[in-house]
């Protein structure tokens, strides 16, 4: 037999986060009247107040989640570790064997001295290898600029020229020439090449403009001047 009572005057009572989570679906969050609840508690949780706290609550959940464009692959890793999540020339790479090398090759940089708020060009053909690289470099918290294996070393200066540029990495296929004196990160079929910029100022953050960047990217249009644009962890997180 169904009881109902009212609260008594500024008592309150709790929904769990796990009610707004679907049991089938990963990444899949629910809000307002489509919450996990029985007929006689969604009566009462089903006004609009209620609704907008559970939204509000579905949010926050959602940002905890994704605090960095690398994390979308981490969380992908682990629920669908052997699925595949890249085709190249090489064969068939999977969620968890890029996921691990990201972190490798993360863990490389950060050594060599790769930090936070820097920009990174990363110069490449396309590949796993060039897309690890680039998940990489937002993994040490630096903000990534992708660039094709074709750019020129006019290009590539005028880059360098206009964003304060810190470092590139790049591999075997870099047709744009700069300093010979790099690191060498030796892959399994590829080998990359980081250089430091000789005249960039490391405390100076890289598209500081922007609050958390991820990644610039480049465009020459019609114009055929190189134009940037930047866009956060939040912005890309948000898509």
């Amino acid at each position: 037999r169904l009881h109902l009572e009212y609260f008594a005057k500024n008592d309150h009572y709790d929904i769990s986060g796990r009610t707004l989570q679907s049991d089938t679906i990963t990444n899949l969050l629910f809000a307002g009247r489509n919450i996990s609840a029985s007929e006689e508690a969604l009566a009462s949780a089903r006004v609009i107040g209620t609704c907008l706290a559970t939204g509000y609550a579905a949010g926050h959940l959602a940002a905890g989640v994704i605090n960095k464009v690398p994390d979308f692959l981490y969380q992908s890793a682990r629920h669908w570790p052997n699925n595949p999540a890249v085709i190249d020339e090489w064969g068939m790479v999977t969620y968890a064997e890029l996921d691990a090398l990201v972190r490798q090759i993360a863990a490389n940089l950060r050594a060599l001295g790769i930090k936070p708020h820097m920009g990174v060009a990363v110069i490449g053909r396309n590949s796993h290898y060039f897309i690890a690289q680039c998940f990489a470099v937002m993994e040490c918290g630096a903000v990534v600029i992708p660039l094709s294996n074709e750019i020129t070393t006019d290009e590539v200066n005028d880059i360098i020229k206009t964003t304060g540029l810190h470092a590139i990495l790049a591999d075997q296929t870099t047709k744009a020439h700069f300093s010979s004196a790099a690191e060498l990160i030796t892959l399994t079929h590829q080998e990359w090449r980081l250089c430091f910029l000789k005249n960039a100022d490391d405390t100076m953050p890289f598209a500081a403009h922007v609050k958390n960047p991820a990644l610039v990217r480049f465009t020459s249009g019609t114009t055929r001047i190189s134009k940037g644009v930047v866009l956060s962890h939040d912005s890309i997180s948000e898509r």
